[in-house]
């Protein structure tokens, strides 16, 4: 199992953000081109962050996920993104925390299908399809900002020690314990 290093925020940008989830990071190529094939499932809330990349396939995969593209919350929705540069990327606080505006979603993704992107995105987070229907306040929409901090950040010491959800890579289920909240 792939152990969660971060917790997933999303809010309308005027400072109230709600939990959603939390993911790994994805920064080098070859973590990026295996994202989370291989996996045989996702735990509700748990994902991936695919920095500096701008489509997903979801081949050789066994379930569906949620994609959201993410883009610099200083460059507006309707502005694409040159090719080159890294305007376009979340800038790193010193403590970890990165931000970003939702560019566009795709919920649902199933498995073995073509690509999908958003030239404009400058990050990927996939999570665990299916959530926002069941728990709406989960639910990310397009223009929400997105903040990616290290778990344990701006949490209570009781907070930060309980165990994240975890991605399954065994047919064996994981332990369904969730940070406590």
């Amino acid at each position: 199992m792939l152990d969660p290093t971060h917790e997933v925020l999303a809010g309308p940008g005027d400072g109230r953000f709600r939990s959603v989830g939390c993911c790994v990071i994805a920064s080098s190529p070859l973590a990026k081109v295996r994202g989370l094939i291989g996996t045989v499932g996702l735990e509700a809330g748990v994902g991936i962050l695919l920095e500096d990349c701008r489509s997903v396939h979801t081949f050789f995969m066994a379930y569906p996920i949620d994609v959201y593209f993410l883009g610099h919350p200083a460059v507006g929705e309707r502005e694409s993104y040159s090719l080159r540069g890294d305007h376009h990327l979340a800038k790193q606080s010193e403590d970890g925390t990165r931000r970003f505006v939702v560019l566009s979603a795709v919920y649902g993704q199933r498995p073995f299908r073509l690509p999908v992107a958003d030239r404009r995105a400058g990050a990927v987070l996939e999570l665990a399809s299916g959530r926002g229907k069941t728990s709406p306040s989960v639910r990310i929409s397009q223009g929400e900002q997105v903040v990616i901090r290290p778990l344990g950040i701006g949490t209570t010491p009781s907070e930060s020690r309980g165990q994240a959800p975890g991605i399954v890579t065994s047919r064996s289920r994981a332990s369904d314990t969730e940070v406590s909240r």
